[in-house]
């Protein structure tokens, strides 16, 4: 699932939305992944043209391949 899906869309936050914690919290985790998929697109170029919609799936792909080398 989408991070983006749970913080955005999912009915059970809904009422969080205008919350202050929440929208930093927000901010925080889009800043984290954002990092995330910059990292990932350095070490594996070819990841360039995603979109949005793989990132956590490419970022998922690439923490298990490290973690599976070392």
């Amino acid at each position: 699932m989408d991070w983006r899906y749970v913080f955005d869309h999912n009915p059970l936050f809904e009422s969080l939305h205008d919350e202050p914690e929440f929208q930093e919290m927000r901010a925080e985790i889009a800043a984290e992944m954002a990092e995330q998929l910059k990292n990932v697109r350095r070490v594996e170029p070819d990841t360039h043209s995603v979109d949005q919609g793989d990132e956590a799936r490419i970022i998922t792909q690439a923490v298990e391949k490290e973690v599976t080398e070392n």
